[in-house]
């Protein structure tokens, strides 16, 4: 080609770029992707990863809370962990020589009415907090023989050591009433103050009074808790966040890709002619040309999902899809896995597709949670022998079952063998949902004024029949083997004569 065709042929593109440019003048858009994906994160992967390098525990708890209500396989987890204990408990006196004085009673009384009052199975709620949170701070209320815990705020909590008897030193920032901001300015900030214990509440006006000079106060032993999952009190499961923000990205994707697919855009091409001269040029006017194209879009206005297009050039589509249609569904469930794997859990859990290892990696979920559930244990064993009963003569210990969701009948199991052959038999009880505190009386109640054992009659089994009617009893047919359901059907342990 000529230099004098190449310039003509520049010539020709030039003014046919400018032609398109007018027809479709300033309302033009861009790319349609950009339309649909209209999402921003608030915390990005970069700024996770720094926090968590400089080990920022502050930025990493907002984050956490943020994924919480953000990310429903974040907000599984948590739960999943915190409520995978039964709290199922067991209170048992040290000096099994003086249950039968006067004074023991009196004290095993309290005791009971502590746990049943506080609500031993409420420490799933604090474990939420302690997961989301890395800890959790709460102070421990009595009013009218009833307890209760009110969490506390944890940016204005503290902990600096711990006590002789291993739990932690809670201090409470008193600056949290003057910084507190409601999102309501109707609110009245004094009645929130009066929510608080007395004593924060005191200390808070001898801090405003200039009566103190430092704001933290610290909360007694016997009100202050704090359970955290490791010393410096960061959220466990920050290990995942920026899978987090990588799925909610795959997922972003996915769902442009969906839309993109029902997207449609006609395109119709203004011919070019050769004028008198030879030189080419498009085929109509730019007034004609515009109601051209203004015609097609009127008809594609009520339908969202087509656009229309002008132009002048030949048109040729390429297609970026992946020809296996299943691709981004396996991207996302990928990433999900991924995720899973860095919470060092199944991600069976949350997509049961199988069984393969899910017990043992349940296993390993549960000895982490141990932990906490000690420290907790740890806490009402200290207040239960120092504040309500007298540790001297008369000390009991408070014991969490090992019982979860996922072990229970593994435990009633080994619980009712203990019992058969001579072991105790109320941890069979309580393994079976039945509170120790009124095992008592539901046996007294059951035995004496109801007087079941003389009214219900045992049901005939292999075990109380005699004579004749021997044989184990039938099992159902979904316990039998293959070959037990072929020996059933064939008959051939029948007796014959």
């Amino acid at each position: 080609m000529s230099i004098e065709n190449k310039e003509e042929d520049v010539e020709l593109k030039e003014r046919l770029h400018n032609f398109e440019r007018l027809l479709h003048g300033e309302g033009i858009n861009g790319l349609i992707y950009k339309k649909i994906l209209k999402t921003s994160n608030k915390y990005d992967k970069d700024k996770i990863t720094k926090a968590i390098a400089s080990k920022d525990v502050d930025l990493l708890r907002k984050a956490s809370r943020y994924f919480y209500y953000k990310s429903g396989i974040y907000r599984r987890l948590v739960d999943y962990f915190a409520n995978m204990y039964l709290m199922l408990y067991k209170i048992t006196p040290k000096n099994g020589d003086k249950v039968k004085d006067k004074k023991f009673k009196m004290f095993h009384e309290l005791v009971f009415d502590y746990t049943e009052s506080v609500g031993i199975e409420n420490f799933t709620d604090m474990a939420k907090v302690a997961i989301t949170e890395g800890v959790f701070f709460g102070y421990q209320r009595k009013t009218d023989d009833k307890y209760t815990v009110q969490q506390l705020p944890t940016d204005y909590c503290r902990t600096i050591g711990k006590y002789p008897s291993g739990n932690y030193v809670v201090e409470f920032n008193l600056r949290f009433f003057n910084e507190f901001k409601f999102a309501d300015d109707s609110v009245d900030k004094i009645a929130m103050v009066r929510m608080y214990p007395r004593d924060i509440v005191s200390a808070w006006a001898e801090y405003t009074t200039k009566g103190r000079d430092s704001s933290w106060y610290q909360i007694p032993e016997e009100f202050g808790m704090c359970f955290q999952v490791d010393e410096i009190g960061m959220p466990p499961l920050v290990g995942i966040f920026a899978e987090l923000m990588e799925l909610e990205n795959y997922k972003q994707l996915q769902k442009i890709k969906t839309a993109l697919d029902l997207v449609k855009i006609v395109i119709q091409k203004i011919p070019l002619q050769k004028d008198n001269n030879g030189v080419i040029d498009v085929a109509f006017e730019i007034e004609d040309s515009q109601a051209i194209h203004n015609n097609l879009i009127s008809m594609l206005k009520n339908n969202n999902n087509i656009d229309g297009y002008t132009t002048p050039f030949d048109v040729d589509v390429l297609n970026l899809q992946d020809s296996k249609d299943s691709t981004d569904t396996n991207t996302v469930l990928k990433a999900e896995k991924t995720l899973f794997d860095e919470a060092m859990t199944s991600s069976n859990l949350g997509n049961a597709e199988g069984n393969v290892a899910l017990t043992n990696s349940i296993k390993n979920d549960a000895s982490w949670m141990w932990d906490l559930v000690k420290q907790y244990q740890r806490w009402v064993n200290n207040y239960i022998n120092t504040f309500i009963a007298d540790s001297k003569n008369y000390k009991f210990e408070f014991e969490v079952l090992p019982i979860t969701w996922y072990n229970q009948s593994e435990w009633q199991d080994a619980y009712s063998k203990g019992a058969t052959v001579g072991l105790s038999k109320m941890e069979y009880a309580i393994s079976l949902g039945i509170k120790q505190a009124t095992l008592r009386s539901k046996l007294i109640y059951e035995r004496d004024y109801l007087e079941i054992d003389t009214l219900c009659v045992p049901m005939k089994t292999s075990y109380t029949q005699s004579g004749d009617e021997v044989g184990a009893q039938e099992k159902s047919e979904s316990d039998l083997t293959s070959a037990g359901i072929t020996t059933r059907e064939t008959g051939s342990n029948d007796n014959r004569e």
